[in-house]
């Protein structure tokens, strides 16, 4: 299979690059405020951060929070821009460089839905490993009638999974949903529509907002 990822990198640097400076304001994680105060002391992470967005959300909210991106550019737009903020290189198609239950928390938003099935299984499972018991995931991916926004276009390698060009997405279904995230925990889910104020999203996003909760066992 075609590998998005090396293709993408260019294309993230340039997106990255595009936005640097402070991050536009994003409140979603406003719904998960008692979760998150719930989980205070512990460290955060803000996996595939873009440019920080939600790392500057949770840092004015006085969280400890690392940010782990593949693209350096926006792990400097972040080390430039944000006081306090902490970054990490990661590449998500590997194992994530992180030990067993390192977070109390991951924060992940429009960022893990580039990968293949096979990728996007073993990475919810990575995902799992590196969250502390009764730790959670929030996470926001496109949905299934996310049209103005490629649903549907491009090519389809996989069910739902579109060829773009440099990199491909996943635009996922309710059983999808469950599927993947199911795996780190606890579920719950709900659909709705994203706006943020930049120019590129002056439409609505349909996305799936997610928490999961990573069960004892």
């Amino acid at each position: 299979m075609k590998d998005y990822g090396n293709g993408a990198l260019a294309m993230w640097n340039g997106w990255s690059r595009s936005r640097a400076g402070i991050p536009a304001n994003d409140p979603w994680l406003e719904h998960f405020e008692d979760d998150l105060e719930a989980r205070r002391g512990e460290v955060f992470l803000d996996l595939g951060c873009g440019t920080g967005a939600d790392t500057l959300w949770l840092l004015e909210h006085g969280y400890d929070v690392l940010s782990a991106d593949y693209a350096r550019e926006a792990l400097r737009s972040i080390e430039r821009n944000l006081p306090g903020g902490r970054t990490a290189y990661v590449d998500m198609r590997r194992p994530l460089p992180f030990a067993d239950g390192s977070f109390g928390a991951v924060v992940s938003s429009m960022a893990l839905h580039y990968f293949d099935e096979a990728t996007t299984v073993r990475l919810m499972d990575e995902v799992r490993r590196i969250i502390a018991p009764g730790g959670i995931l929030l996470a926001r991916v496109s949905n299934v009638n996310d049209v103005t926004y490629g649903a549907g276009s491009g090519r389809e390698v996989e069910t739902r999974y579109y060829d773009h060009g440099s990199y491909a997405q996943r635009y996922l279904d309710e059983g999808d949903v469950r599927r993947f995230f199911g795996a780190v925990g606890e579920l719950e889910f709900f659909e709705g529509a994203m706006t943020r104020p930049e120019a590129y999203y002056s439409r609505p996003k349909m996305m799936w907002t997610i928490r999961a909760e990573r069960t004892q066992a």
